[in-house]
Formats: C-alpha cells, structure tokens, sequence
C-alpha cells in the first residue's frame, strides 16, 4: 500500500473471547468514513479453551478468596457464551450507522478463524487483553497468526488506547505508509506523531514509548526482520495497541 494509496472498504474486528471491549470497533472505524466501510465482526468461541477446561487438572482460581477449583468445561463454554453475548451488544450499538455492518459467531482456533476472514479484507484488527491476562504461548499463537495474514493493516487493539499519540517504526527515512495511516487515526485532533528507524528492540520503543505518553505503536511491515518475534514480545509487555501496515 503506497502512502497516499486509499484503504480498502472491508474491516475485520474480531473480539478478545474473554473480554470483549468496544476498542477494537473504535479503531476499525477510525480506519475509514463509516459510510464507506463494510464492518465484518467476529467473536470465536476457542475449542481450545474447551479442550483445557475438560482436562482433569484444569484449575479456575476464585479472586476473592484465592480458592482453586476444577474448571469444568461446561463453565468456560457458559462463560464464552456470555462473552459472546456482551460482543454482540457492543455491535448493535454501533451496527445501525453502517451499511452491510455483520456479526458472526463461529467456534474453532482462532489462528484458522483469523486466516479465513483475511481473505479479501483491508484490515484485521484484534481486541488485546490487559496485560496480567496475557501468556507468551497465547502472545506466540495470536501475533504469529497475525503477523502471517497479507493484508494491508492487522493489529492487536487495546483498550483505552489514545490513537492521538502515536510511536511510528519506519522501514525508511521519506513518508510512507506508516505516516499516512497515523494521520488516518487522528483526524482533526492535536497530532503526537512520534518517528523511529531502526535498530529496533522491544525494550527501546516500549521505553520510548512511554517516556512520550504515547498510546499506539504503529509498525511498517518493511521496517522489520522477524516482525514476529518483535510483535510477540511487545504483546506481551505494552499497555496500548500495535498496528503493522504494509
């Protein structure tokens, strides 16, 4: 996608299944006018996280009480089904204002999930947990996943994320899409644009990052040489949300 080079009109937002948030909504409509854009929203019900709670060790452990008990399989498939049901709601709110908007429900792997919606999309946008919630191996899966999918933006969304200060990694020195897609982000508004070139390192751009109280990392897929690797460890450790755009 070349700077100046418009988006396409098909969005993916696929919600955290634990805890679905309306930020990933947010930013998949800060990426195009609402009127012009077709939102794909899809919520999966992880087989794998069934899969672990019918496993005779599985454990579910009580905030309050710091009591450990079995996890049954049948309370993390209620406990999707009511996170199913809260992303739904998140949808309606904002479905009625877009044309040929769409929510789907499916259970299987994510990974599979992500690869089959990225066919003939523009952008897939994924809602990230907070921080104590994540795991390097489910970090691994999701970013390695994402990383792989050829489509023009794909992210992990955070909540709470100000998409007004932006952190971005450039493959070079002139404009390119990096810098187009964040002045994309934040129409109208007061611009934290920060820039970055190589070398790159997780502990450096998280440091910058919030050193300058910026909210988005926003990564040109050419800037990179094992973006999965980097991505992985930035979903482990930072706070805001992570877009890669070719």
């Amino acid at each position: 996608m070349s700077a100046a080079a418009p988006l396409a009109r098909r969005l993916v937002a696929v919600f955290d299944p634990y805890a679905p948030d309306a930020a990933v909504l947010d930013m998949a409509l800060r990426l195009g006018a609402p009127s012009r854009v077709t939102l794909h929203a899809l919520f999966v019900e992880e087989t794998e996280a069934m899969t672990l709670g019918s496993l005779p060790w599985a454990r579910e452990v009580t905030l309050a009480t710091g009591e450990a008990r079995p996890l049954r399989a049948t309370a993390v498939e209620r406990e999707l089904q009511r996170s199913a049901a809260s992303a739904r709601a998140l949808f309606e709110a904002v479905a009625p204002g877009l044309a040929g908007a769409r929510f789907e429900l499916v259970r299987g792997r994510l990974a599979a999930e992500l690869a089959r919606v990225a066919a003939d999309a523009s952008a897939v946008l994924l809602g990230w947990p907070p921080a104590p919630r994540r795991s390097r191996a489910w970090a691994r899966t999701v970013t390695t996943a994402l990383v792989a999918l050829r489509v023009p933006i794909v992210g992990l969304v955070a909540s709470r994320t100000d998409p007004s200060g932006l952190l971005v990694l450039e493959a070079g020195t002139r404009p390119g899409p990096g810098r187009a897609l964040a002045r994309r982000l934040s129409p109208g508004q007061p611009r934290r644009i920060a820039l970055q070139h190589g070398p790159f390192s997780a502990r450096s751009l998280l440091e910058r990052a919030r050193r300058e109280s910026l909210g988005t990392l926003l990564i040109e897929r050419e800037a990179l040489e094992a973006a999965d690797e980097l991505i992985c460890e930035l979903a482990l450790r930072w706070s805001g949300s992570i877009l890669v755009v070719d």
